[in-house]
């Protein structure tokens, strides 16, 4: 080592970038970021193709980023005022099922208003459901104080917190039935299910609360793509003698009478060592303690762990690129939830099923419409998949798999766009080009086991988990992003800013928010 650095970071995901920020920012920290890809960012990267065309892996709407908002402000903050957010078309998101569909509009009251006119015999339930998603999402909100506030006041928070466990740790689909009687009804609410990647049998009641809450605004976009979300952030991190390395994978997280003092990193020049008094891994908790701890130390809750991650959420991707606006099929720019029936439960259950032609539902996006700044006309058609389908190329290079592997690729690209042209005529006829990733890619380029793309799964157990917090029982460790907040880029942000907290004194949550308040 040449540099000595304050703390380091492993995974360049927004939860780790969100760290490395405050800590550069309030503390004058210098901060190592290390990041196996050769491209900083995580699941806000974005990647191009010849033709102008450009998609974001992971980033395809986000909510609360209205100027004012408090995750806005933390944005703000932590980039430098330097994203730009353009919102989306005010009926941003658009649930499509065979014999119905329904435009979802970037205001709550006017949603509600929408749901009773639908559905009047439901007038009641549908306004108890927004008044018990404001619930669960205080819920939530005490949760995450209880992890950045002295024992003596967590202990208070979580003992108040008990008398509303019913509701937010019921699942969805339990709240779902007990509440409403149309299916149709039932099935509309669901729609979103996708993003926090499980369906209403097996979703806490409090991630879906929180997730459709954060959209009861509209959704947003950084203008020039996800990665300028890194890009600004880089700088900051840098200005305080910090570094971000890419092409550099973690192997272990070096220890020293149960304390971390550094990290091995696997670098095109063979295996370094990194030293500092902090480490922090934004890489979630199963690879953290997994993979990163040695195997001799003794965690009693790691089999709980490895067998808990069991379900998360796996997809494949296609991203297309367009020789023609899809404004001319009538696309303005709204993501469009695409279900082949009212059983979100049935669709997750037989994921397998898309590698025989039968696509149960897609989540459809275009980039290109969101951004003002796009060169290519793009969209994505994501959609839940099983990882056991791919699991024999597993411990082959994701540049030298088979022809079989390809076929299979291929012939799923077709069953996605021929499940979409089925809903909007004329879709295949202004593709010019298209690829697919797998639960592999995601695999090979983040490490995350299966290909997950949420972290752990949000049951309503993992809420009960004592082991997902910020600070690990190996002193000088600590984890950062989804798992010890939420899923998503929110969650993920929200999650560096728990972890920062802690080492800014007992009301360092309240610092950063008061130092954010400032670019609101």
């Amino acid at each position: 080592m040449d540099k000595e650095y304050d703390a380091i970071v492993i995974g360049s995901g927004i939860g780790g970038l969100s760290f490395a920020s405050i800590m550069a920012q309030m503390k004058d920290w210098r901060v190592l970021v290390l990041e196996r890809h050769w491209v900083i960012g995580g699941f806000t990267h974005s990647f191009s193709r010849p033709g102008g065309y450009k998609w974001d892996v992971g980033l395809h709407y986000v909510g609360d980023m209205a100027k004012g908002e408090m995750p806005r402000s933390i944005f703000d903050y932590i980039s430098g005022n330097k994203v730009a957010w353009q919102k989306m078309p005010e009926d941003f998101e658009k649930f499509v099922y065979p014999d119905f569909s329904f435009d979802v509009p970037s205001n709550a009251e006017e949603y509600e208003n929408r749901l009773i006119e639908k559905f009047p015999t439901e007038s009641k339930a549908i306004r108890q459901y927004f008044k018990d998603l404001k619930k669960a999402v205080a819920w939530f909100s005490k949760y995450i104080m209880a992890q950045v506030t002295p024992i003596a006041i967590s202990g208070l928070v979580n003992f108040i917190n008990k008398y509303s466990d019913k509701l937010a740790l019921s699942t969805t689909g339990e709240y779902l039935n007990s509440h409403f009687k149309d299916e149709q009804l039932k099935a509309l609410l669901a729609s979103q299910w996708g993003d926090y990647g499980l369906p209403p049998s097996e979703s806490a009641f409090v991630i879906h609360a929180v997730v459709i809450s954060s959209f009861l605004k509209g959704g947003y976009f950084p203008v020039g793509g996800s990665s300028t979300i890194a890009d600004a952030i880089i700088p900051i991190i840098k200005s305080k003698g910090g570094d971000c390395l890419v092409n550099s994978e973690v192997t272990e997280i070096m220890l020293e009478h149960n304390q971390a003092v550094g990290v091995k990193v696997s670098q095109k020049d063979g295996i370094k060592e990194y030293r500092a008094k902090v480490i922090v891994s934004n890489t979630g908790a199963l690879s953290s303690f997994d993979k990163l701890i040695p195997k001799a130390v003794n965690l009693d809750f790691r089999e709980d762990l490895i067998d808990f991650a069991k379900n998360g959420y796996t997809n494949v991707t296609l991203y297309i690129g367009f020789k023609e606006n899809p404004n001319k099929l009538g696309f303005k720019g709204e993501n469009h939830w695409i279900y082949s029936s009212y059983n979100h439960d049935e669709y997750s259950e037989n994921k397998a099923n898309l590698l025989n032609g039968k696509v149960a539902g897609v989540f459809l996006s275009f980039p290109s419409l969101k951004d003002d700044q796009a060169r290519g006309h793009t969209a994505e058609i994501i959609s839940a998949v099983s990882y056991e389908a791919f699991e024999k190329w597993q411990d082959t290079k994701w540049k030298k798999r088979s022809e079989d592997y390809e076929e299979i690729k291929e012939q799923i690209s077709q069953y996605l766009l021929d499940f979409v042209e089925g809903f909007y005529s004329g879709f295949k006829d202004i593709i010019q080009y298209y690829e697919l990733s797998t639960p592999l890619t995601n695999e090979s380029f983040t490490a995350h086991s299966k290909g997950y793309i949420y972290g752990l799964p949000s049951t309503p157990e993992r809420y009960k988990k004592d082991y997902l917090k910020l600070k690990t029982p190996i002193k000088g460790f600590y984890l950062t992003g989804t798992d010890v907040c939420s899923l998503g880029i929110v969650g993920a942000m929200m999650g560096g800013v728990m972890t920062a907290s802690s080492f800014l004194g007992s009301t360092g949550f309240l610092k950063i928010i008061i130092k954010a308040k400032s670019y609101g």
